[in-house]
């Protein structure tokens, strides 16, 4: 398997904690346990893979073709990983639905930015394997940021 086919089976892979516990949650959502340990799980897996993804920018910003030089990277990097410590630091974000609405914005921007940053020559045979990694991102984009406003909305209920 090669490391870009690596990469796309760790990405779906990298989904089933959100499906998973998005699931569980609309199960058991009355449910003491829920509150306890099935948000709390989600809430920091998210993080985590924000936080993830904001530092695999920097070997894109360092090593890659990015617009810019890879400083906007950089900064982009660095800012979602402050954010998202604040938001789970500080008592103005004590609202969860506020922190899986931010959360969900910084997936849009990060894929987003990822996407109007990278720069390949046409030429290059890195044209296709980045045409299917960025199909892949945006799949799981679409279904981790649809996981938060499936829980959003629950916890509107």
């Amino acid at each position: 398997m090669s490391k870009y086919g690596l990469a796309i089976a760790l990405g779906y892979l990298g989904l089933i904690p959100f499906v998973l516990l998005a699931l569980l949650t609309l199960i058991f959502f009355e449910q003491p346990f829920t509150r306890q340990l099935l948000l709390p799980l989600f809430e920091h897996y998210s993080a985590l893979i924000i936080v993830f993804l904001s530092g695999a920018l920097w070997a894109e910003a360092l090593v890659g073709r990015s617009i810019g030089g890879g400083k906007t990277l950089l900064i982009i990097s660095n800012a979602l990983m402050l954010l998202v410590w604040l938001m789970l630091s500080l008592q103005v974000f004590a609202d969860l639905a506020l922190r899986l609405s931010l959360y969900s914005a910084l997936y849009l921007l990060l894929i987003i930015s990822e996407a109007r940053l990278r720069n390949f020559n046409p030429n290059s045979g890195q044209v296709n394997s980045f045409k299917r990694y960025q199909t892949m991102r945006w799949v799981l984009t679409l279904t981790v940021v649809s996981c938060h406003l499936i829980l959003i909305f629950s916890l509107g209920k």
